[in-house]
């Protein structure tokens, strides 16, 4: 079993910042800011060949989070035949998909001109001031590519975040032939997939580390996701139950606190939107030390991150630096239940995250 840890893993791509590339699925690939570039410390166990359920449960599951690559998540789907940017278009361009933060467009397109909240107010367009405070609008696939993928992004209306899709999308994720991460479905077998491996055969059941075994016999019940968002957008730092996330094309990167922490030691200035420890991750007034007209995510990266001290050099983790991880195209991030994680798309990047909401006898 191959792991590393503590190394620099920078994703190096030999293309020019800013176009579509065959290798990245005909998404833009996006360079990197010279902050996430001098903090991009992959601080998390990466593997890459075959590892067998049981020791993933036992060392890793409610535990810390991990990184799996190669042979570790053998592939369940074909990127090329739906995910890339002509076959995602091309199969499912007109199907509709929730978007956050959309700014409303002047009536000649997006014009870079920031529309004063007033005027929104007073508006009768019932989607005006949808995406101002991160309520979610309804598109079809192909506007949103067409509008907001791409980099450098567009200039903005909005203040808090890009045009991001982060939404459930169970039905659209079947028409995708979307299949969870093997060793997913091995650590945190679903009703149907533990009936299939007894169906298929009782060797393979035992092969895949027993389905269920460790856990008392349970199935567990997924909430799917589907994440696609240009460079800059993500969410702030927030938690909720475990969640298991798979990067189809592009990077993401992710900053990871211990469930210890508390958003009063990670990011004073938001913590007031943090009500009993649940971040509001797109309503409220900005922090203290966002300024000007830029986004709350680049101020995090660009002006506070690269102050706070290294990770290790204090006693209380939960004031240094965050551990920082750039999860790469064909990658899965397993993140145990109430770690806080702030995520931030580094270039055209479509995948899916699965949380584990429940489990059932």
């Amino acid at each position: 079993m191959k792991r590393r840890t503590t190394t620099i893993f920078l994703a190096v791509l030999a293309v020019q910042p800013g176009v579509r590339v065959d290798g990245a699925g005909g998404w833009s690939v996006c360079e990197l800011s010279k902050p996430v570039e001098s903090e991009a410390k992959h601080a998390l166990e990466r593997f890459t060949s075959s590892l067998p359920p049981a020791l993933f449960r036992e060392r890793y599951v409610d535990q810390r989070p991990a990184l799996l690559s190669g042979e570790a998540v053998p592939p369940q789907n074909d990127p090329a035949q739906y995910w890339s940017r002509s076959g995602m278009l091309a199969s499912f361009g007109s199907q509709s998909i929730q978007v956050i933060s959309v700014p409303k467009k002047a009536p000649d397109g997006l014009t870079g001109e920031k529309v004063p909240e007033a005027e929104l107010k007073a508006t009768t367009d019932p989607n005006a001031n949808k995406g101002v405070r991160g309520k979610p609008v309804t598109m079809a696939i192909s506007a949103f590519v067409d509008d907001y993928l791409g980099c450098p992004h567009r200039p903005a209306y909005w203040t808090h975040t890009r045009p991001y899709v982060f939404s459930g999308a169970r039905a659209l994720l079947r028409l995708l032939e979307y299949r969870p991460p093997l060793i997913m479905s091995q650590t945190r077998p679903s009703k149907e997939f533990a009936a299939s491996m007894v169906h298929n055969s009782s060797t393979a059941v035992s092969r895949a580390g027993g389905a269920g075994a460790g856990a008392g016999g349970a199935h567990f019940v997924y909430i799917e996701y589907l994440s696609m968002g240009g460079v800059g957008t993500g969410l702030k730092y927030h938690r909720h139950q475990e969640a298991w996330t798979e990067v189809m094309y592009g990077r993401k990167l992710w900053l990871l606190h211990e469930p210890k922490c508390t958003m009063e030691q990670i990011w004073p200035d938001v913590a007031p939107q943090c009500p009993k420890g649940r971040c509001e991750v797109f309503y409220g007034v900005p922090p203290a030390s966002h300024t000007g007209d830029g986004l709350v995510l680049d101020t995090y990266l660009n002006t506070i991150l690269p102050k706070l001290p290294d990770r290790g050099t204090s006693n209380n983790t939960c004031l240094e630096k965050p551990q920082v991880v750039i999860q790469n195209a064909g990658e899965v991030l397993y993140l145990p239940a109430r770690w806080w994680h702030f995520t931030y798309n580094l270039d055209d990047t479509v995948g899916v995250t699965m949380h584990v909401l429940t489990k059932v006898k």
